[in-house]
């Protein structure tokens, strides 16, 4: 499968810079993004991707941030249309203000394995889970959450799934390498309190 990064010029919704959420290189200014801009994220064919790029944004202080369901395929879908090349945008300033919060440290965790008061879950799958997993976690797969790779699945169907999270606990979430926890991140900030 060829990386986003190569898919970029053959065609992207009009206006879009390339923002790489793994290789933060660029100033998040230099994209035209400043601390008050509303920002619309999307994947061409992995949704993981724009919630990791959407957690990035906002550990660095971009508040408003926002993902297109469905991607660069529901866009098409929906005769949105596409330009080719690198688009570029005005560099806007920024100044980040970062959120340590929304980490949790190893102490942090295991302080939470040892005294409780944190809900802990995995967003890996339920065999992987089985093998291994941090004591006192909950599995709640990833794919329990999304329609293929590309499609998160209606908000009243993953609140039913996360029906009984503890309201109020502080959470973690986690998976193998952080793609399959951005979305459970997400889905917490938007079904919590």
């Amino acid at each position: 499968m060829p990386t986003a990064r190569a898919i970029y010029p053959g065609g992207h919704v009009p206006g879009a810079a390339f923002f790489d959420h793994q290789l933060v290189t660029d100033p998040i200014g230099e994209l035209g993004i400043g601390n008050d801009s509303v920002v619309m994220l999307y994947a061409s064919n992995l949704v993981a991707s724009a919630m990791r790029a959407r957690w990035v944004l906002r550990y660095a202080g971009v508040e408003n941030v926002r993902v297109l369901k469905g991607g660069l395929p529901a866009w098409k879908a929906a005769g949105g249309g596409v330009e080719a090349g690198e688009s570029v945008s005005e560099p806007r300033a920024f100044t980040p203000v970062f959120k340590p919060e929304m980490f949790a440290s190893s102490g942090e965790l295991q302080a939470a394995v040892e005294g409780g008061g944190v809900y802990i879950e995995d967003a890996l799958p339920q065999d992987w889970h089985d093998r291994e997993h941090i004591p006192g976690s909950v599995c709640l797969p990833l794919t329990d959450l999304t329609i293929g790779w590309d499609l998160l699945r209606p908000q009243e169907e993953i609140e039913a799934l996360v029906v009984a999270r503890p309201k109020g606990e502080r959470v973690i979430t986690y998976c193998g390498g952080g793609f399959a926890a951005h979305i459970k991140i997400a889905n917490i900030l938007n079904s919590r309190n």
